[in-house]
């Protein structure tokens, strides 16, 4: 019977052994795909950024042994709303092109005015005026009286949330189109 038992004891403890080296080589076989995974998205970021790459190129797709591929898409700031050029200056013309946008979007007039002017209070140095339609600040609420530096700080201004927590709100925005006087 202690036979047995011994049996029954160095069984298991090879059954978990031979589970514990299953576990390990299925993690590692997991951390190898994610480092094929990255190789192949640096890859394809790396030949997307060469000069002479041009959209289109056949380079920008390459299928590698077995499963590995990338395919890299080309595309540029200069389509996209630059928010630093529009409100620098508060230039009524540059204005009106994100009041229509925003209008495209179907943001309804009254919410418009909150938003832009609260984005005019975010970007404009602090001099103790207020738009209109902006909110005063407070506790919780604080604009950075500087330009953006990134295209999420459009949700901490107020009126803004609901516009950007719709997916691809930040599709059509930009900071840096690199257009003639824009602050880049």
């Amino acid at each position: 019977m202690l036979s047995l038992w011994a049996l029954f004891l160095l069984s298991a403890m090879v059954i978990s052994w031979a589970v514990e080296i299953d576990s390990r080589l299925a993690l590692s076989g997991n951390a190898n795909r994610v480092l094929e995974a990255e190789a192949m998205a640096c890859s394809g970021a790396e030949v997307a950024l060469h000069p002479i790459i041009r959209p289109g190129s056949p380079n920008l797709r390459r299928q590698m042994e077995g499963r590995q591929s990338y395919e890299a898409r080309i595309t540029g700031e200069g389509g996209r709303l630059n928010l630093n050029w529009l409100l620098a200056g508060e230039d009524p013309v540059r204005l009106e092109i994100l009041r229509r946008y925003l209008e495209n979007k179907g943001v309804d007039l009254n919410e418009r005015d909150l938003m832009i002017d609260a984005l005019l209070d975010w970007v404009e140095p602090n001099t103790g005026l207020h738009h209109l339609n902006a909110p005063p600040e407070s506790e919780d609420y604080h604009p950075s009286h500087t330009p953006l530096t990134r295209i999420d700080e459009l949700k901490k201004v107020a009126g803004w949330a609901k516009f950007t927590s719709a997916p691809g709100w930040d599709d059509d925005f930009t900071l840096n189109s690199g257009r003639c006087g824009s602050p880049a």
